[in-house]
């Protein structure tokens, strides 16, 4: 039986932090045909969302960045009293985190590989996140359907 490190690979994109010009990692799809973006927030009082985009490029370096459409996002704005995630539509790329006072949420974007400009060499994925402010927010990507099964996947940064 093989384990969800064979199948899966994580990478961390955003250790916890308020988004304050920040810079999350890009990762790499070129030996996986599927990524979630994992969000989660820890919202205090007072807070500011963050708005949330995706950029693909090149490479790691951000060769020839431009945004990646998505039209959806699964969200789960009260992750105390529920573990459902609700299919929610995206206007122009972009959804920003709930503002809800002293809420813990989870949000998922789903990616295809062919989601990417992959007839011009787009390889490569980022999570975009502004400002927000009084809320901590943490990202995960987690790939899958990988090209090569084995032990150690390769890896994506």
């Amino acid at each position: 039986m093989k384990s969800v490190l064979e199948e899966t690979k994580y990478v961390s994109a955003l250790a916890p932090i308020t988004p304050a010009g920040s810079v999350p990692a890009f990762v790499s799809l070129v030996n996986y045909r599927k990524l979630a973006v994992i969000i989660t927030v820890d919202n205090a009082t007072g807070v500011t969302g963050s708005a949330i985009s995706l950029i693909q490029a090149k490479d790691a370096d951000g060769t020839d960045a431009k945004a990646l459409s998505f039209d959806t996002v699964f969200a789960n704005i009260d992750t105390v009293s529920s573990d459902t995630l609700v299919e929610t539509a995206v206007e122009s790329d972009t959804f920003t985190t709930d503002a809800t006072a002293d809420a813990n949420l989870l949000y998922v974007i789903g990616i295809d590989v062919a989601d990417l400009d992959v007839n011009e060499d787009y390889t490569h994925v980022r999570l975009v996140t502004a400002d927000g402010a009084n809320m901590a927010l943490s990202a995960v990507y987690q790939l899958y359907e990988g090209r090569y099964h084995q032990e150690t996947p390769p890896s994506a940064v």
